[in-house]
């Protein structure tokens, strides 16, 4: 069957938008690693250029209007208004997406439909071929891979376009496309919660957490390798050896040798009230600057205990993080410990005071069957089953 006229400007539209797309990745990947301060100015006007002519074409292949044909019925959700561009590509699609695409055939015939999405300028394209059978529905979920180059140096709030298409693969034809606005956030924005727009309803993301424990980090390791002095035996062994003279290090090496200082910052870890932008900094961040807040810590601290092959949990309750740890391979018992007393506290009151703490967040998870009082997250748990690996 000969194209209409419509859908042979349709395809061409189209081919003008992928090849775009293809040069506007190539000329931000070349400004985001050029050395030479003079070729800037040019790359620059470049890539606005090319974002230019990226938004003008799709406009147009807007206005040429894709109503699926009859039986066809195409519903095209956003289910991430905002993206954490550190962790997204950690999620799983099927459980975190951030987009779904309901199809439902409702001719007699199979219909071969492809599905693709990607974020303008911030990632590659994702893919998904669907073979519909007469009567059936399916929903697509896609989370397209973020470009590197392309979001390593956001370090505010940044607004992009999402743009999905669906297409038919045995005639051609593009039958429905939409563009939706969308925020990433910055590099360091910590993973507390998500609104999910198709539901209105925050999705706590707080065991993400454990991207940022991050114990291979170089400056981590220094630290460790400083803890060992500390210990009254020389040696850190993991639990081969006494588990609390080992924290009892690693807490001295932070308190005297790093010269932690606690920095006072507001942190909500509530999913029904999280700042979107809540900020983190990576262990080996806070050991550059000497300080950190309660996350920082906890975080760090967590770092090293992983990194002498200790057990750490992340504990987060609605407005503070303490940090855990298993005081026997497997025992399934817990120690905790208050890191923001770094500057002012020796550990055994350090100790004492995690204690305390944790024992009343449980108190009050289980009284008001709030489960946000009270979360600990594993670190060798979230690691193993959740795949959630250190980002640096």
């Amino acid at each position: 069957m000969t194209p209409s006229p419509l859908e042979l400007q349709r395809r061409e539209r189209q081919k003008q938008y992928d090849l775009l797309v293809r040069q506007h990745a190539a000329a931000s990947q070349q400004l985001q690693t050029t050395a030479n301060a003079a070729d800037r100015p040019l790359l620059e006007a470049q890539v606005a250029e090319l974002t230019a002519r990226l938004a003008a074409v799709w406009a147009q292949l807007n206005d040429l209007g894709q109503e699926p044909p009859a039986g066809l019925a195409i519903a095209i959700r956003p289910r991430m208004e905002q993206v954490y561009t550190a962790l997204c590509d950690l999620f799983d699609p099927d459980e975190r997406p951030l987009v779904e695409v309901e199809l439902t055939n409702a001719t007699a015939q199979p219909r071969r439909l492809l599905v693709r999405s990607h974020i303008q300028e911030y990632s590659h394209t994702a893919e998904t071929t669907v073979s519909l059978a007469a009567g059936a529905t399916t929903t697509v979920r896609q989370l397209p891979a973020l470009r590197k180059p392309a979001v390593q140096g956001l370090s505010e709030l940044t607004r992009a376009m999402l743009s999905v298409a669906v297409s038919d693969l045995d005639t051609g034809r593009a039958l429905q496309q939409e563009s939706v606005r969308i925020v990433l956030l910055a590099r360091n924005a910590a993973p507390i919660a998500a609104r999910d727009p198709s539901t209105n309803a925050w999705i706590d993301l707080t065991r993400y957490l454990a991207a940022f424990v991050t114990p291979n980090a170089g400056a981590v390791l220094e630290t460790l390798r400083q803890a060992v002095d500390r210990h009254p035996a020389r040696r850190l062994a993991g639990y081969q050896a006494d588990v609390v003279l080992q924290v009892n290090a690693l807490y001295d090496v932070l308190k005297h040798d790093a010269g932690i200082a606690y920095i006072d910052s507001q942190s909500s870890f509530n999913p029904d009230a999280a700042a979107l932008d809540q900020r983190v900094r990576l262990p080996s961040e806070s050991l550059r600057l000497r300080s950190a807040n309660c996350i920082d810590g906890v975080l760090l601290f967590a770092s090293l205990l992983e990194a002498c092959t200790l057990s750490p949990a992340l504990i987060i309750s609605r407005n503070h993080a303490l940090v855990g740890w298993e005081t026997g391979r497997g025992s399934g018992a817990w120690e905790y410990l208050e890191t923001t007393v770094l500057a002012t506290n020796d550990f055994a009151e350090a100790r004492k005071l995690g204690r305390r703490k944790a024992a009343f967040l449980q108190e009050q998870a289980a009284r008001t069957g709030d489960a946000t009082w009270f979360r600990r997250w594993p670190v060798k748990t979230l690691r193993t089953q959740h795949h959630i690996t250190p980002l640096e």
